[in-house]
């Protein structure tokens, strides 16, 4: 039997790619990617998904609340 961990990982492991965080102090998107292929530790931005509309444009959806956010 599979755990939930286990369970959880196979869904967010494909993902990991098109996962970023707000970078407040560039202003702009980052992945949660290091170039050595490690997660942040931190995403102070929130973490949002990026996908792509019928025009071929980045749209980021929010996944997580940013720190301090309602």
């Amino acid at each position: 039997t599979l755990r939930i961990r286990d369970e959880v990982s196979v869904v967010i492991e494909p993902n990991l790619p098109l996962l970023y965080t707000w970078d407040f102090t560039k202003n702009k998107y980052k992945r949660i990617l290091n170039t050595n292929g490690k997660m942040c530790k931190s995403y102070p931005g929130g973490l949002f998904l990026r996908e792509f509309n019928n025009r071929g444009k980045s749209i980021y959806v929010p996944v997580h609340k940013p720190k301090g956010a309602a």
